[in-house]
């Protein structure tokens, strides 16, 4: 996991090959007190009954533009900084 601006690179694996899988990031727009402030994503997937056994690896990117949007009007500010927490790994995010 790593991020490129505002953009979230995540790489996924997955057993299956034979139909389109779909991943979408989700966020509950919480955000939990601690130093630094931190939110949580999740990501879901559909694997669509895909039962072909090919290991497949794909990057994934997100925009985080609405995230920095809804901190800064919640806390009337212009910048921010929010770790990111996705499957037990982190990455800091500051705008």
């Amino acid at each position: 996991m790593s991020l490129t601006g505002n953009v979230l690179n995540l790489s996924v694996s997955y057993s299956g090959g034979c139909e389109t899988h779909d991943f979408v990031l989700c966020w509950d727009e919480m955000y939990i007190k601690t130093q630094p402030m931190k939110i949580e994503l999740y990501l879901s997937h559909n694997a669509n009954n895909d039962t072909c056994e090919a290991w497949e690896t794909e990057t994934l990117d997100y925009d985080l533009t609405p995230v920095p949007l809804h901190y800064n009007n919640a806390n009337q500010t212009t910048t921010g900084d929010l770790l990111v927490v996705l499957n037990n790994q982190n990455v800091m995010y500051s705008w």
